[in-house]
């Protein structure tokens, strides 16, 4: 079980009342132009807050013209005032709810990837899942994140599913953001790594691999509302599409490659010729998998670009 903070900042309820009389906003992330550059660079320990935004007018051109501009379509105000980093905000499924990821712990100490908090803004009340100082052993240690799934609500339209790091696996949690419950949802005696991919109502599609097995495609659901989730392999198909592939394939592989053989692209490249398919394959003997090397980069754009030309016409 996480602790909860419920916190208040005068100055952002009142910037919550000033753009709650407009009839449509929107929510972005800044960062401050002081002291350093705009944005972010590796980790969010830049500081950052959410802003609101009248949104634009999106009515006929005449109408715009008869409608003058106020100071107030022109104010940008600070909804997290009071707190050093806020950032991917995302609105609950009924609108009544914006929750946000919070990196103050790294922002306030200038550690690197410090544990996130999670908030909701309710406007204008505040809850968060704290930071974690000194987590129990087997306990909650923590959200580790910096994004949420493009559609991350289960179907209750009040539970968030969200992926995270404990100890030293990834896991996949949901937090209730009306009572703040927090659970994890992947399977507790698993040493994989688990991460959620997608959902829809109460169906979650996964992924769970380890340094010693593939990763492999998880289906979760409940079978009652109530009770815990049940976990199912996908399995995936056999790769026979060697026979399917009719697109010239030209292929850039670096011979250092320590991640994915050589041999596996050299093989797949053998079988499409034999299938009469137009094939190229250039071999970089200094580069790894990435294709780092300035020259290669050279030398592959210009053979991309001339694949292209002769192909897509």
């Amino acid at each position: 079980t996480s602790n909860f903070v419920q916190w208040r900042s005068s100055a952002c309820q009142r910037n919550i009342k000033a753009f709650k009389r407009w009839p449509s906003c929107l929510i972005f992330v800044g960062w401050s132009s002081e002291t350093r550059k705009l944005g972010i660079k590796y980790c969010y320990n830049r500081p950052c807050g959410l802003y609101a935004a009248r949104a634009p007018f999106f009515g006929s051109d005449a109408k715009r013209e008869q409608k003058e501009i106020s100071e107030e379509d022109l104010l940008v105000l600070n909804v997290t005032q009071g707190i050093s980093s806020a950032f991917f905000p995302v609105f609950s499924p009924d609108g009544k709810h914006l929750l946000f990821l919070s990196a103050r712990n790294s922002v306030d100490s200038g550690a690197h990837s410090a544990t996130e908090s999670l908030h909701r803004i309710d406007w204008p009340a505040n809850l968060q899942i704290s930071v974690v100082q000194c987590p129990e052993d087997g306990g909650f240690p923590g959200i580790y994140n910096g994004s949420f799934l493009r559609k991350p609500w289960l179907s209750d339209g009040t539970t968030i599913v969200l992926n995270s790091v404990w100890g030293s696996s990834e896991v996949i949690l949901s937090v209730n953001v009306s009572s703040g419950d927090l659970t994890r949802i992947s399977p507790s005696d698993s040493n994989a790594a688990w991460r959620a991919l997608t959902l829809n109502d109460d169906n979650i599609i996964a992924v769970s691999s380890s340094p010693i097995d593939l990763p492999e495609i998880k289906y979760g659901y409940k079978e009652v509302q109530d009770d815990a989730w049940n976990w199912s392999s996908v399995r995936s198909p056999m790769i026979k599409c060697s026979a399917r592939v009719k697109t010239p394939t030209i292929f850039l592989i670096g011979a250092q490659d320590l991640r994915v053989p050589q041999s596996n692209g050299i093989q797949y490249a053998r079988s499409l010729k034999e299938k009469g398919v137009e094939t190229k394959i250039m071999i970089f003997p200094n580069d790894v998998h990435g294709l780092e090397i300035p020259r290669t980069d050279y030398e592959s754009f210009i053979n991309i670009g001339v694949w292209f030309k002769k192909y897509c016409k």
